[in-house]
């Protein structure tokens, strides 16, 4: 292995014919540029789950309890005080969850009502991403609501009206009327204390009010939708979510942030996966230009050729040594393209260089961009793979 090894290093930098040359410098040029490009377009994958991660988060619960069957369940069924206690149980909020009618002058939107019980402030960090007015619910018993970002917008809530309530309509329980019958709705009111934005999704559905306001309103005062649970920093997710489940039985369901948004993270995996297809894909199609590398290489060296098969060498040893160029060209090409991507996606991320374009308001003003060393390896082992797979190819020609 060391005489191919050592032969293959003294052709990789040796003097060729300057069109040997032009070929080799171009196929490390390409796989140096498809490593860089895979390397940006996967972190700047991550830093865009990241960001719309921690917006999920920021209306969330690490855990929730929901009830297998129905939509309600009663709330003496679950005992808060037992799961209070479990290790690394920081704070327990019951919710209750409706689509009702809000209503607000003469404008109407359907939303899901979120009454949410005390310390709910506590759980997420709902009050940091308050675009107009203040998070509360209540004060002196006149109720208040907090509404997503979205309906306030289509509604054209003031938060700062504080003669203008918002209207909740929804339709009486085991009651089968007739829906222009003035007593097919259970009516209340609110007033509006401001709007949050989280999610798109989230912003244009949630109007968040008391607990108890929600019970009025529905007709549900001794039952709930789901409990909604914080975990302190040093919580083991996986070991606190089995004592739950264990607590309150096969009746309930237990998730953590990635299972209440399923969907989402099975989206983004498959996202991810195609992305990193469609990048290797074309960083083979970039390897061709180190097939043909090989092939002039190859014919440059024939006497070279001559020469060792007349000491000696056999065929796949002459194979070896050829093949060990292309690997070196694709690592050269790896290690620069690593090197290359790594430093701009640092840059991005301290800097911030690349703005978005029409940022004024939104999050954050650059494209969100985040390192994750397990891609340096990944890339790096398709680089070596293809580079594998590319080298191959020519050595046939060798006989």
């Amino acid at each position: 292995m060391k005489v191919p090894f050592y032969i293959a290093r003294r052709y990789l930098f040796a003097k060729k014919s300057r069109l040997v040359n032009w070929v080799s410098g171009i196929s490390t040029v390409s796989i140096t540029v498809g490593t860089a490009a895979l390397i940006i377009v996967l972190s700047v994958l991550n830093g865009l789950q990241d960001l719309v991660k921690s917006l999920y988060n920021s209306f969330d619960p690490d855990l929730r309890i929901e009830v297998v069957e129905g939509k309600y369940f009663f709330y003496d069924e679950i005992d808060l005080e037992k799961i209070a206690e479990i290790k690394g149980v920081r704070v327990v909020v019951p919710v209750l969850e409706e689509t009702v009618l809000l209503r607000y002058n003469d404008r109407q939107v359907i939303a899901t009502i979120k009454g949410v019980g005390e310390n709910f402030e506590q759980l997420t960090n709902l009050d940091r991403r308050m675009v107009d007015g203040e998070f509360f619910l209540s004060v002196n018993e006149t109720p208040f609501a907090v509404v997503g970002h979205g309906i306030a917008v289509a509604m054209g809530i003031n938060p700062r009206n504080t003669f203008e309530p918002i209207g909740f309509y929804v339709p009486r329980r085991g009651r089968i009327a007739n829906m222009m019958s003035p007593d097919a709705f259970s009516v209340d009111y609110a007033l509006p204390a401001g709007s949050f934005s989280t999610i798109l999704e989230y912003d244009e559905r949630f109007v968040i009010t008391s607990l108890e306001f929600a019970q009025n309103l529905i007709g549900a005062e001794e039952e709930w939708s789901a409990i909604e649970i914080g975990l302190t920093s040093d919580a083991r997710l996986s070991r606190v979510q089995r004592q739950i489940q264990a607590l309150v039985g096969d009746e309930f369901t237990v998730k953590n942030r990635m299972q209440q948004q399923e969907l989402y993270h099975k989206a983004v995996q498959s996202e991810r996966l195609v992305i990193i297809l469609i990048l290797s894909f074309i960083l083979l199609i970039a390897t061709f230009n180190m097939i043909g590398s090989l092939l002039m290489v190859i014919y440059d060296k024939r006497k070279d050729i001559a020469i060792l098969r007349s000491m000696g060498a056999s065929t796949p040893m002459l194979r070896q040594i050829f093949w060990l160029e292309g690997m070196m060209i694709a690592f050269v090409g790896g290690f620069f393209g690593l090197f290359i991507g790594g430093g701009i996606t640092w840059l991005q991320q301290h800097f911030g260089f690349l703005k978005l374009p029409n940022a004024d308001g939104f999050i954050v003003e650059a494209y969100p961009v985040q390192i994750q060393m397990s891609d340096f390896f990944l890339v790096f082992a398709i680089v070596l793979i293809v580079g594998l797979v590319s080298s191959l190819v020519p050595l046939r020609k060798i006989k």
